[in-house]
């Protein structure tokens, strides 16, 4: 409750300014992320709650919504953008386009979807570490620019950090 022990006029006045702004109620708050026994709720809370359980455990968050298939195959928009919201995640969950008829989101899908990029983009950088590498060996044993390009496919973007990738360890060997 909003309680406020004021002796002078002025802070007085100031109560009576702030008591007309805010009102006195009770405000009970949750914390939505370590509700315990979430199975009581049978409605959209139970799912969400359950979400926030493990915002930021990418395996577990992605079991929960594989075990609870059957809600998370077919969530509404407005469900969808909370849980996308709640879990930090507006760039990383795709912005779904809401067809006509079709007021459905398979989060389930969006998950693999987002699961199969992140494959792609660590094997993109790890075949681009593995090149970097394959260039800075050849450059160490003096293969010429042109022989690197055609034996590598490599650019000269490549080439340059190659080089100033060797540039760096030598001198962090100094």
């Amino acid at each position: 409750m909003f309680h406020f022990d004021g002796q002078t006029d002025t802070e007085a006045e100031t109560f009576d300014l702030l008591r007309t702004y805010l009102p006195n109620y009770r405000v009970n708050l949750i914390d939505a992320g370590n509700m315990e026994n979430i199975n009581r709720f049978h409605t959209d809370f139970q799912q969400i709650f359950g979400v926030l359980q493990y915002r930021g455990k990418k395996d577990e968050l992605r079991s929960y919504m594989l075990e609870n298939r059957d809600y998370f195959g077919q969530v509404d928009a407005e469900t969808y953008y909370a849980l996308q919201s709640f879990l930090h995640s507006e760039k990383i969950l795709k912005e779904v386009e809401i067809s006509q008829g079709k007021e459905r989101i398979d989060m389930c899908q969006a998950l693999e979807e987002l699961y199969a990029d992140g494959v792609k983009a660590g094997e993109k950088t790890g075949r681009t570490q593995e090149i970097l590498e394959i260039i800075s060996k050849m450059l160490q044993e003096n293969f010429s620019a042109s022989t690197i390009k055609k034996c590598t496919d490599a650019t000269d973007e490549e080439l340059q950090n190659a080089r100033n990738l060797m540039d760096k360890m030598s001198v962090q060997t100094s």
